[in-house]
């Protein structure tokens, strides 16, 4: 009986850990692709509007609050909607 419970939760523990495996490695490119974006909005602006991509960076969503919300796979809630749209042009979905 001990054993089986054991055994149970072992395998619990193992299928969290590969979602949490998966998840990091999604949070992680969504992170990039949102940076990445960032740093081709900054690429095309003036010299005079570092005040906005500084305020992108800083109204980024941590990694670790963006990893813990189990629900949301996209990229869409790191920045706020406003922010968002803002560099939505400069998202590359995928690269070849």
């Amino acid at each position: 009986m001990f054993f089986d419970i054991m055994f149970g939760f072992c395998v619990v523990g193992f299928v969290f850990s590969l979602f949490m495996l998966l998840k990091n490695e999604i949070t992680f490119r969504n992170h990039m692709k949102v940076l990445s974006a960032i740093e081709r909005f900054a690429q095309t602006v003036d010299i005079d509007r570092n005040d906005k991509i500084i305020s992108l960076l800083s109204h980024m969503e941590g990694y670790d609050k963006t990893l813990w919300r189990w629900w949301d796979w996209g990229y869409k809630n790191i920045l706020p909607k406003e922010d968002y749209e803002l560099i939505k042009p400069y998202i590359q979905e995928k690269r070849k």
